[in-house]
């Protein structure tokens, strides 16, 4: 077989794993590919590199010698899924860690696919690709039986309901190190396990078989690795929803405290009011009542306000670090209003980072007001078509400088400060959806960012 059937072989092996990838993920993710001449053109360079790097490694025997062997089938492992990786990146703009992760899971089915389309075949032992009937052979079970098998596994486990589950997980974005590393050193503990079980390589069934199983098992593990992560996590979102409903239930004892108190008071008032309007005194009237209203409104009516916002904000993370956040505002006596006129369910940013940045500008927006009399604080959460747009905004008090105010360590209120906004930034730089925008208009700090959730 000359080097130029083993490059086009190599070339349309690799762009069949991509091409089965770029698919399965675009049904997960239902997102728009973004494509360019440029993306596609890198694409085709690192396939072209891959096919060329392993006909050279073929023809110069590394996959012939035991100690050569390993290392190439490892180096052409991460290669091949460092190119899938790169395709779903750079075609769909997602994390690299959500692209990197799920293309090795991909790429255990898809070992397994190839195995068993090569145990299938009832006449194979060892091809040798230099006689043409065997090389034909071999590309009809490699490049049609290996990838239908593949497809078949992938329905398999999406009937069965093991692709929701590592889809859930990894939409999550909330990865625990030790299961990403577990997954990526899935080739490592193939060659290790061949090495312990002293299989032979030109024992190619033993070779087969044993990989066969293995990935089984690494495929049995990692499932349940994630299945408890995303327990973990319903955990966490099950202690955030009693904290919620214990902040809850204090807003409404204080809210019925309030009421009370102005019941008591309310039989006094309307005496007064009852005797103004008998005298005719209707200027002071009309003071009076204004003055009530005004009462009630900062005694009460913020209170039932900001209860019925919340009310709309149906993502817990979120909704959790509000209740928090206003309560330490109610302890430093800073006024607050929310506003989230439309229920807002779901963004295409990661709840902890949505809570972190959130998080970071209402900080910011308490140390500037706090000691201020009057000042307020206005938090608005909108979901407008295909835009959810965040915005704190606050007086601005101190002196601030926009060309330093993203530098770490910069801050207006002493040493050892200024990491806030740096981290929001970092976190915010991490998504190609997401517009952050910071302004000043009479007076006031206005920090927004707008999520594109189409």
């Amino acid at each position: 077989m000359s080097n130029g059937v083993t490059i086009i072989y190599n070339f349309i092996s690799i762009g069949t794993s991509h091409v089965i990838s770029f698919f399965v993920f675009y049904y997960l993710i239902r997102k728009k590919p973004s494509f360019d001449k440029r993306g596609v053109t890198e694409i085709l360079l690192l396939n072209l590199f891959h096919a060329v790097l392993g006909a050279y490694f073929y023809r110069a025997g590394f996959l012939q010698d035991s100690v050569g062997r390993p290392v190439t089938l490892l180096f052409i492992w991460y290669l091949s899924a460092f190119g899938s990786a790169f395709c779903l990146k750079r075609f769909f703009q997602e994390q690299w860690s959500i692209c990197w992760t799920f293309t090795f899971f991909l790429k255990l089915i898809e070992e397994c696919a190839a195995n068993l389309a090569l145990l299938l075949d009832i006449n194979y032992y060892f091809y040798d690709l230099s006689v043409f009937p065997q090389f034909v052979r071999y590309c009809v079970v490699t490049l049609l039986f290996a990838p239908l098998i593949d497809l078949l596994f992938l329905y398999m486990i999406k009937k069965v309901g093991v692709l929701g589950i590592f889809w859930n997980w990894l939409k999550q974005g909330e990865f625990h190190i030790r299961t990403i590393a577990f997954l990526s050193l899935f080739p490592i503990w193939n060659q290790l396990m061949f090495a312990f079980l002293n299989i032979r390589y030109y024992d190619k069934f033993d070779e087969i078989t044993w990989t066969e199983l293995f990935v089984l098992i690494f495929f049995i593990l990692f499932i349940h690795m994630t299945r408890g992560e995303m327990q973990e996590k319903q955990l966490k979102v099950q202690q955030i929803s009693l904290a919620q409903q214990k902040n809850y239930i204090e807003s409404l004892e204080g809210l019925q405290k309030e009421m009370r108190m102005f019941r008591h008071d309310y039989k006094n008032m309307m005496s007064s009011m009852y005797l103004q309007a008998k005298e005719g005194d209707y200027q002071s009237l009309q003071m009076f009542i204004q003055n009530m209203t005004e009462d009630f409104d900062s005694q009460v009516g913020g209170q039932i306000q900001r209860m019925t916002q919340l009310g709309n904000i149906y993502v817990l993370e979120l909704k959790g670090l509000l209740f928090e956040k206003l309560a330490a505002m109610q302890k430093e006596k800073i006024e607050c209003s929310i506003e989230a006129i439309r229920p807002f369910y779901t963004t295409k940013i990661r709840s902890t980072d949505l809570c972190r940045c959130f998080g970071i500008l209402i900080d910011n927006a308490m140390e500037e007001v706090c000691g201020h009399s009057g000042a307020k604080i206005e938090i608005m959460i909108s979901s407008q078509g295909k835009f959810t747009t965040f915005r704190i905004k606050n007086p601005l008090f101190s002196n601030v400088d926009f060309h330093k105010i993203w530098q770490e360590g910069y801050s207006t209120r002493g040493c050892d400060r200024g990491i806030g906004l740096a981290s929001y930034q970092k976190i915010l730089a991490r998504y190609d959806n997401v517009l952050p925008i910071t302004t000043v208009k009479d007076g006031y700090f206005i920090q927004e960012f707008k999520v594109l959730e189409d």
